[in-house]
């Protein structure tokens, strides 16, 4: 559709009417049900409340967009920069394992995953790491270095190392999911030499099955250290007080799996002599229940 032609549609033609007619269109990115639409009126009234009170440019921003667009992850323009239709899901015929490429590297997916949701997991990345995106992990000013050191904490397909392997010295990716270590591995087998995958949870003990930072790094020297650990990393830093005292370290932890995460994580590393700041933007993180306040900061970036 010509996009001046959308624009005025969007401009006349009320939400609840625009949602219904996308229900019934397959061509359309938006598909919305009853339930959708409730929960997007909900959110919209509760912004217009708190925009009242206290003015926000960032959250005017998502309010306009919700009122065009309904509910959405990330709710910003840049979402339509993507199509799940242009992803090319490869098949490596040695290892019949499946892949897509992140420029010339290849990025594996477990043998399991059906091509459609290889296509919906990396459109999902790619959505993720969009510089506009409040879960960007790397900005300009805060990016892993040559030669750093770089700890991966729930590192899943592990897109951020794929991302960063050709700067950083070493890797250590922490990852537990079953379905995610044969995919791994394969990902990883061109720089096996400094690439190491620990097969354990992340927490503020160390056992069987779990692992602290504290206890794994001891001594040796990290740089950089990149936590998605679904709502995990505050144990996680509980398990790395001894890390927390060092200098010339940079934390990159996402602040959304929880209502308190972002608070409750800053005050961690405030305390703990860090200068830290969030992402730009907001997420409304669909995984968990919707209520208010709502908008979640995507990361946590932390440096001393």
């Amino acid at each position: 559709m010509n996009e001046n032609l959308t624009k005025l549609i969007r401009g006349i033609v009320p939400l609840s009417m625009r949602i219904e007619w996308q229900r019934f269109s397959d061509k359309k990115k938006y598909l919305w049900s009853k339930k959708n639409y409730i929960e997007t009126k909900r959110i919209i009234d509760f912004l217009k409340t708190e925009l009242k009170k206290n003015d926000d440019a960032e959250k005017r921003q998502i309010l306009k967009f919700l009122k065009n667009r309904g509910i959405a992850t990330f709710p910003y323009a840049f979402i339509d920069e993507y199509d799940k239709k242009n992803i090319e899901v490869h098949l490596d015929s040695e290892c019949r394992m499946n892949y897509v490429l992140y420029g010339n590297k290849r990025l594996y997916f477990p043998c399991k995953m059906e091509v459609e949701a290889i296509k919906e997991t990396y459109y999902s990345l790619l959505l993720e790491q969009d510089i506009n995106s409040p879960h960007c992990y790397q900005t300009e000013k805060f990016m892993v270095q040559q030669d750093d050191i770089v700890a991966d904490v729930g590192s899943a397909e592990g897109l951020f190392s794929l991302m960063v392997i050709d700067k950083a010295k070493e890797i250590h990716l922490f990852e537990c999911e079953q379905d995610w270590i044969e995919a791994l591995e394969k990902t990883f087998e061109p720089w096996k030499g400094k690439v190491k995958i620990i097969y354990k949870y992340v927490s503020d003990v160390s056992n069987e099955k779990n692992i602290t930072l504290n206890e794994y790094f001891g001594d040796k020297e990290i740089n950089f250290i990149k936590a998605d650990i679904e709502g995990a990393e505050l144990s996680m830093l509980k398990g790395a007080t001894s890390i927390l005292q060092r200098n010339n370290l940079k934390f990159d932890i996402c602040a959304y799996h929880k209502h308190n995460d972002a608070k409750e994580l800053s005050e961690v590393l405030i305390k703990n002599g860090f200068t830290s700041e969030f992402s730009k933007g907001y997420m409304l993180f669909m995984l968990d229940t919707l209520s208010p306040p709502y908008l979640r900061r995507g990361l946590i970036r932390a440096t001393k």
